[in-house]
């Protein structure tokens, strides 16, 4: 009988293993499809802006730099033309920083899985492994993630500064140009 109960108890907590196991490896699947449609997301964000600051690089070309107040020649609105130039620049360059980093995390390749120490493994045994994996791919998405979204921000801080120079220059024109 003792035996019996020994039998019972293994059973028991292999299958709660397993079963701890499936849970384990269906949430970690699911948390690294959430993150990886997050980073699609950022870097779609990233391209959007990307392409807004190209379309104002081309709106600060047609901008004049000079303007005359009262007969002497205002540096201001250059001045403000060259900031807004600068800051775009510095946004289109971190923006592109953004779009061209990519995972480093450990992949674990199908085609170890198919050697016979896994192929013939127990399931849980398997998923465990594939589990220590995304573990590190976890970290490396949130990291990821991290840089990304601290990248965009900044990119966008420099748009808007871009953005009221642009608007200080076109004032200056409008109520002192000539």
């Amino acid at each position: 009988m003792t035996e019996k109960t020994s039998n019972y108890d293994n059973d028991s907590t292999d299958s709660g293993k397993t079963s701890n196991t499936e849970l384990i490896y269906r949430y970690t699947e699911s948390l690294l499809k959430s993150q990886s449609d997050s980073l699609n997301r950022l870097d779609t964000k990233i391209s959007g802006f990307l392409a807004f600051t190209g379309v104002l690089v081309r709106f600060v070309g047609e901008l004049s730099g000079q303007i005359t107040v009262g007969g002497y020649i205002c540096y201001s609105c250059t001045l403000l033309q060259f900031l807004a130039y600068v800051s775009l620049g510095a946004s289109a360059l971190i923006l592109c920083l953004g779009l061209t980093s990519g995972l480093r995390g450990r992949v674990i390749s199908p085609k170890a899985l198919m050697e016979d120490k896994w192929y013939f493994a127990d399931r849980s045994d398997i998923s465990e492994y594939i589990i220590s994996g995304w573990i590190d791919a976890e970290k490396e998405y949130k990291r990821l993630g991290f840089e990304k979204g601290r990248k965009l921000n900044i990119a966008v801080w420099l748009i808007a500064i871009s953005i009221v120079s642009i608007t200080l220059s076109a004032l200056i024109k409008t109520i002192w140009g000539n």
